[in-house]
């Protein structure tokens, strides 16, 4: 009997150990169970169960988050109810083919929310089945695409078209460019193609201020966009400058009525903000395949053909001619030419005068640069400065402008016992880069005179851009003596306001102003005013360009300080001027 019941307890206590196991078992299924259900539910990827018929069992928070609909909603129904009719039979019968023969499917779907908004997906759909191999459910895994379409469309976006214009940019353009070149050559069809840029736009910028420019820029493009006819394209390659595309056109006058079509946006003025802005537009032509049969030399062309119209006074387009490349090698000839004419000594300082007009004497000095080439002989300032600005060679070149001004007036100066000071005109790069300080400050240190001797000159449209930085630099030439003249004046967007703040001893009124005083009663009454209105400022006032004794007697009439111009002396070399200050006294 004793032994039956340890026996007993024995088998009792196998039991247990089972018991203890399977309840242990049990409680690592129901962590299991948990585990994957806190999975399903806070997944961010939809997820959805249906049976062996296609019929929605259950579906995760995700699925409502994405579809719109609730879970209550969805059980009962077939994933059809997110169908966006996008895709056609064959679609989802290579869908079910994939599922039945491989057991899973994987591929970008479109489907339809609940709000009828049709959205992309990347969509898995897996079979589970039974250890007999049969179908018993369907699992399927899906992520909103949405967010991803639309970060790769801004990049395509941005990638293709101009951030400001919206219109085609560079590559998009090239890109059709070399497709319409392509079509024409099977097709034995023609394709023109056009270059435009906008006239003096550096003026807007530079009077106006960019953000302006930038407003001015999005009106041209909208106005452009609205006048080519359809199948043309317009983009926009940089700064100023458009292009426009004409795939398969009849004849040259189809071509010319679509420029004149062009051209005529630029009639009427540019409401920018408070402005009204005129502004006008060069056009060059190329045409396949007489000037070019792939897209970089047509580009290369008609950009040649732009410049041509741009030197012709009135001519708005011009047709490319074989020789216009001839232009642009000789551009790059005088930038190397420029490079070794400052170190042979080719370039030197000639001087104009600025006379008092009450005492007739000399005050003053502009100095001007001059260029005698070694086999061209002299070339006009007007044919290598704008070449050396755009180069960035006027860095160089006006830092020795500078040096060789200062060393002259220190000469000159120990020549004559009245004080004579010496101008030079600084550029927009000069003025503007970050060490233009220093460079005057060596200048002045290096030939050991008074910085009072020195005068500035920069022009109007100079001082007006970027004003705060332009006024901060003058204040600080100013602390060091030397003084500040507002050139050309008149010629820029300046207001009487402007002319209050900006901080220069000098106003030197354009010579478009003076040419006309002595024979329109208009112009004069403005140089009068100005006059007056500036020496009520504080301002003294040069009047250059003067070449008449009409106009002379004047401007000491209106009361204007200074006289600039043929009426006295033309430019003069170094010695040329010292005899004639000498002379005087």
């Amino acid at each position: 009997m004793k032994r039956r019941c340890i026996m007993k307890d024995s088998d009792i206590m196998k039991i247990k150990e089972k018991l203890d196991k399977n309840i242990k078992k049990n409680q690592n299924l129901k962590g299991k169970v948990k585990l994957a259900t806190k999975v399903f539910e806070n997944a961010i990827e939809g997820i959805v169960i249906t049976d062996k018929n296609a019929f929605i069992e259950w579906a995760n928070p995700a699925f409502t988050k994405i579809t719109g609909y609730t879970v209550k909603e969805a059980i009962g129904e077939k994933p059809s109810i997110l169908k966006s009719n996008k895709h056609n039979k064959d679609f989802y019968k290579k869908m079910w083919d994939a599922l039945i023969n491989e057991g899973k499917w994987a591929g970008e779907i479109w489907n339809r929310r609940r709000s009828g908004e049709a959205y992309p997906e990347w969509l898995t759909i897996m079979a589970v089945k039974d250890e007999y191999g049969n179908t018993t459910k369907y699992i399927s895994v899906f992520n909103d695409l949405t967010k991803l379409k639309r970060n790769e469309d801004d990049l395509n976006y941005k990638t293709y078209y101009d951030a400001l214009t919206g219109l085609p940019n560079r590559l998009l353009y090239t890109d059709r460019l070399k497709d319409s070149i392509h079509i024409a050559k099977e097709n034995d069809n023609k394709l023109a193609v056009m270059f435009l840029d906008i006239d003096d736009f550096k003026k807007v910028n530079e009077g106006l201020g960019h953000i302006i420019g930038d407003v001015l820029l999005k009106k041209v493009a909208k106005r452009l966009n609205s006048v080519v006819k359809k199948g043309n394209t317009v983009a926009r390659m940089s700064g100023d400058e458009f292009m426009i595309m004409c795939p398969n056109y009849k004849n040259e006058q189809a071509i010319i009525n679509e420029v004149n079509k062009i051209l005529k946006v630029f009639n009427d003025p540019f409401d920018v903000e408070e402005h009204k802005v005129y502004i006008t537009a060069s056009i060059g032509i190329s045409l396949y395949p007489e000037d070019g049969t792939d897209s970089n030399l047509l580009i290369k062309n008609a950009h040649s053909a732009m410049y041509k119209s741009k030197e012709y006074s009135g001519k708005k387009y011009t047709w490319y001619r074989p020789n216009m490349n001839k232009k642009a090698e000789e551009r790059l000839v005088l930038e190397n030419d420029m490079q070794d004419a400052l170190i042979n000594e080719e370039f030197s300082l000639y001087y104009q005068p600025k006379v008092d007009s009450k005492t007739n004497k000399i005050v003053s000095l502009e100095a001007l640069i001059r260029w005698n080439h070694p086999t061209k002989g002299m070339i006009s300032p007007g044919a290598f400065i704008p070449v050396a600005e755009e180069s960035g060679f006027i860095l160089l070149l006006g830092e020795w402008i500078l040096k060789k001004a200062c060393k002259d007036i220190k000469e000159i100066n120990k020549k004559v016992k009245s004080k004579i000071t010496v101008s030079v005109n600084l550029s927009a790069k000069q003025f503007e880069s970050d060490n233009i300080l220093n460079t005057v400050d060596l200048a002045i240190n290096n030939a050991e005179i008074k910085t009072n001797l020195l005068d500035l000159e920069v022009t109007e449209t100079t001082a007006m851009k970027n004003e705060r930085n332009a006024f901060k630099i003058m204040n600080e030439m100013k602390k060091r003596g030397m003084t500040l003249s507002i050139d050309d004046f008149g010629t820029g967007y300046s207001s009487l306001n402007y002319l209050k703040r900006v901080p220069s001893n000098t106003i030197k009124i354009d010579k478009s102003f003076i040419d006309n005083i002595a024979i329109k009663k208009c112009d004069a009454t403005i140089v009068k005013s100005l006059i007056t209105m500036c020496h009520s400022l504080g301002k003294n006032v040069v009047a250059e360009g003067v070449e008449t004794k009409e106009q002379l007697e004047m401007l000491k009439e209106f009361g204007c300080n200074q006289i600039q111009g043929y009426i006295y002396a033309p430019p003069l070399p170094l010695e040329e001027i010292k005899e004639m200050i000498i002379k005087q006294e």
